[in-house]
């Protein structure tokens, strides 16, 4: 496969993880604010069916990302890899954050509902496919600050000016 056709794969697939990140928090802040509200009720078997889709299809989307990566070859663009950087923090800090207050502030609640480690599961899941997708942010924006000199003297070891 030519190395053009690689990148459209892989812009594709980055494409298809943001699209599970942002169907888990659009399922999962109306559950997580409901939480946090002290109202009743929290997710419903359809945000389960849209959060287990979502890790499947963003798993998938990062494993076959993930081994293409390694052989493409990117610009340098500082400014693309900065906020490719930012994205990767933000992307990690508000579905573990979120995690973090229903595991601490409601724990008492979640260990008496039905199903609780299908459910801790579930989170588990979620929170590792987020992960997959902030490593894929952070790799990529790391290789934009590089230039292409910067990465053919590091492949030679030779660190030197």
């Amino acid at each position: 496969m030519s190395q053009a056709r690689r990148k459209v794969l892989f812009w594709s697939l980055f494409t298809v993880q943001l699209g599970g990140v942002v169907a888990i928090l659009w399922t999962g802040l109306p559950v997580y604010s409901r939480l946090l509200g002290g109202q009743e009720g929290g997710a419903t078997a359809n945000d389960f069916l849209v959060a287990s889709g979502a890790i499947v299809v963003m798993q998938l989307a990062y494993w076959i990302a993930f081994s293409l990566q390694r052989d493409l070859r990117f610009r340098k663009n500082v400014v693309v890899g900065h906020v490719l950087l930012w994205l990767s923090e933000l992307s990690y800090f508000f579905p573990h954050a979120l995690a973090a207050l229903i595991l601490f502030d409601r724990f008492k609640e979640l260990k008496e509902l039905s199903f609780a480690p299908a459910r801790f599961a579930l989170l588990a899941l979620i929170l590792f496919a987020v992960y997959c997708f902030k490593f894929q942010l952070e790799t990529l924006g790391e290789t934009l600050l590089k230039s292409d000199t910067d990465s053919h003297r590091s492949d030679r070891g030779d660190e030197s000016l």
